[in-house]
């Protein structure tokens, strides 16, 4: 059966930014995603989150190499936040009471039918259409 996965904005920046063991497993995950071609998605708000970080981190020659192997990842889709991944994002705040930025994610990913959730926000637990996944819970 293909592994399918949306990735949360966490995982990449650990693996881009974090010199310890969670930015080691988050390495791995992506590894492994492109290795054994799973398909992961995120949304584009994922490249805000991200390229907004690295380039506040890194220096720009750094920062453009993190920014072009994110892009690379062959088995990642982005997915477009359109008016209505906004209008679920929205009724998710109401229910759940989750920040605008992780609403858009779990929009996208409840929008495009994906239950397997990768993040290491604990709040994306409450979301019952979606199950959250850390990177210690992701078989490999």
């Amino acid at each position: 059966m293909e592994e399918t996965f949306y990735v949360d904005a966490n995982i990449f920046l650990l693996g881009a930014l974090e010199a310890g063991e969670l930015g080691e497993k988050a390495g791995n995950f992506l590894q492994l995603a492109i290795d054994k071609k799973w398909k992961i998605y995120t949304s584009a708000l994922t490249f805000d989150e991200f390229a907004y970080k690295v380039l506040k981190s890194k220096n720009k020659e750094d920062a453009v190499k993190a920014i072009t192997s994110f892009f690379s990842i062959p088995n990642l889709t982005i997915l477009d936040a359109n008016k209505t991944t906004t209008w679920l994002a929205f009724n998710l705040i109401k229910q759940y009471s989750l920040d605008p930025r992780d609403a858009i994610h779990a929009a996208s990913a409840m929008q495009s039918r994906i239950r397997a959730f990768v993040s290491e926000d604990k709040d994306f637990d409450k979301v019952k259409e979606l199950k959250r996944m850390n990177l210690k819970g992701v078989k490999s």
